[in-house]
């Protein structure tokens, strides 16, 4: 079976954030033109620490850049080829959701 529909070697985690149809599940909300002001700035801030008007405006399905090292990279290279299955658990926390 397939255990992440729609993944691809772009979108390793599959179809993140989407509905069954590929539709987006959450829809992005805009930053104003102007950047937030100091109070919605503040007010983004409150009970997360980090800025959850910035994360809403950022779609959950999007290509990250790849920004380990040059040394990391070339280690990468060497990583043997036959490694034991593991599993890993990622809790989400108060969401800002």
């Amino acid at each position: 079976p397939e255990v992440l529909p729609g993944a691809d070697p772009i979108h390793l985690h599959g179809l993140l954030g989407r509905l069954p149809d590929g539709s987006p599940r959450f829809q992005v909300v805009p930053l104003p033109a102007r950047g937030l002001s100091d109070k919605a700035r503040r007010d983004a801030h409150r009970g997360f620490c980090f800025n959850s008007r910035k994360s809403d405006s950022l779609p959950l399905d999007r290509e990250q850049p790849d920004v380990r090292s040059s040394a990391c990279l070339k280690k990468h290279g060497s990583y043997p080829e036959s490694l034991p299955t593991a599993s890993v658990i990622i809790v989400f926390h108060n969401e800002n959701l």
